[in-house]
């Protein structure tokens, strides 16, 4: 099996405790899945090893980067650091960062904004919901750029800001126009960015499935217990689904994504809101392999009634007219949208 690009911050500690106690090759037995290639970069990458007669960072040289990361470039800071480059700066800040530490003496230091690195560590049913919105509706960075961007219309404004209030992030979210090419309408959006998440994008991928270029490739998470994927399914529906309500009773829910990811709600789906007749999946796009999926009638108000206990963030404009529509039929549902 192919081993991921990500470095884990588990990796990250092996790596700088046994590095000049162990050989090479005990190095890579300590990191499976890590060819001597890699482990020979990542050392140099990060400036454990010295080259060409340059000496080891001194303790005062960490001290200027954590001073400095955030308020000035790299290349900037390398200014002020003699014989050493813009390179070797960005490598010695990937190194500091290895602990996985939230609080490292770098994170406190270097960063205009905080967020809590650790939010999506232990699957619980608020992350789940947030990850499940960002697989269907955010933006994940790749090994160059690190970060994730989360982007939704002004009208859903409130929506981000609780996204925010989760994260105890203490940035600001931007608003912009943002116009379609071919169309003539200009769509106003808001949106945040987490940069420099090394951790969460760990984190995202190892427990939630949720990678970079996701739109064709994106799987289902692994192993979430029951409460925890509805969650995730909630924050999917929210970001990449649709609730159509109509007359007379008549329902829809729908989902788009790959055949892998729908087919796992469709699984969850018959269990939680099961009808003899159950919806199906279907190609809408035949080139890149996006799926639609879709139930409707009653299994629509079942599917409301089994999820409203679950104390997770909503879009009020989807969720309070389903509720409504629910008991319109006399169920009484209790629910509780925490974001209403």
């Amino acid at each position: 099996m192919k081993k991921s690009w990500y470095w884990s911050p588990e990796e990250g500690r092996v790596l700088t405790e046994y590095y000049g106690v162990a050989s090479l090759s005990e190095l890579v037995e300590l990191l499976p899945g890590r060819t001597y290639a890699a482990v020979r970069s990542k050392i140099k990458y990060v400036g454990l090893r010295e080259e060409r007669g340059r000496k080891f960072w001194r303790s005062d040289e960490d001290k200027i980067i954590a001073e400095n990361y955030g308020k000035l470039s790299s290349y900037e800071i390398a200014s002020l650091l003699p014989k050493r480059t813009q390179s070797a700066v960005r490598g010695r800040i990937d190194k500091l960062s290895l602990d996985g530490n939230a609080y490292s003496v770098v994170s406190k230091c270097n960063r205009k904004f905080y967020w809590d690195f650790d939010f999506f560590k232990v699957p619980n049913p608020i992350n789940s919901y947030w990850a499940g919105f960002l697989a269907a509706d955010g933006s994940i960075g790749n090994k160059v750029v690190r970060r994730i961007r989360l982007a939704i219309s002004s009208k859903d404004k409130g929506h981000l800001e609780r996204f925010c209030r989760d994260l105890n992030f203490s940035g600001t979210i931007k608003e912009y126009k943002n116009s379609k090419s071919g169309y003539s309408t200009t769509f106003s959006c808001v949106e945040v960015c987490l940069t420099g998440t090394d951790d969460t994008i760990f984190h995202l991928k190892h427990n939630f499935g949720v990678v970079p270029r996701k739109t064709f490739i994106l799987k289902p998470p692994a192993n979430l217990n029951e409460e925890n994927s509805l969650a995730y399914i909630i924050g999917y529906l929210d970001g990449d689904g649709f609730i159509s309500l109509g007359g007379e009773g008549r329902g829809q829910i729908g989902f788009l994504g790959t055949l892998e990811v729908l087919s796992w709600i469709k699984g969850i789906m018959d269990v939680v809101a099961p009808s003899k007749r159950r919806g199906s999946l279907a190609l809408i796009h035949p080139v890149k392999t996006i799926f639609e999926y879709k139930i409707s009638g009653t299994r629509v108000s079942r599917f409301g009634i089994y999820s409203a206990h679950l104390q997770v963030s909503r879009l009020r404009r989807k969720w309070e007219p389903l509720f409504k529509f629910v008991n319109k039929k006399d169920y009484n549902v209790t629910y509780d949208c925490y974001s209403f």
